[in-house]
């Protein structure tokens, strides 16, 4: 019987051992995994965080891998190309709104001006009041 208690308690040892080793290398393996296939996304969400209203022409590089993270890439590009097409045309439609209130403006108050500075010859009329 002392051969199969020996065979027992090392059987009870393995079963005991070795699977909570297994799991803490399966989650080693897992966030080290993980870590690997988040850093293309953490440069995206990096290269997100540079842009702002004054420097849209940043666009990411793929990675050339042909996968949702490229396609998500050149979306993401794109959607700069738009934000700063659009971005030019405000500024071009502001430039020509005040070029074109400008010249109005100024004939305005030119005669206002000269309104302002003619002599009225005195009226006769005396005030109801």
């Amino acid at each position: 019987m002392t051969p199969y208690l020996s065979i027992l308690r090392e059987f009870a040892w393995i079963y005991i051992g070795v699977p909570p080793a297994a799991l803490l290398l399966g989650l080693l393996l897992g966030w080290f995994m993980a870590g690997r296939a988040l850093t293309p996304v953490l440069a995206v969400a990096q290269a997100a965080q540079r842009i702002s209203g004054s420097n849209l022409s940043l666009p990411h590089p793929t990675r050339q891998a042909d996968d949702e993270l490229d396609y998500l890439i050149l979306t993401f590009n794109r959607m700069i190309d738009r934000l700063e097409s659009s971005f030019q045309q405000m500024k071009q439609f502001s430039a020509d709104v005040s070029h074109e209130l400008r010249t109005p403006l100024t004939a305005i108050r030119g005669q206002l001006e000269v309104a302002l500075f003619t002599p009225r010859p005195p009226s006769n009329t005396a005030t109801p009041w």
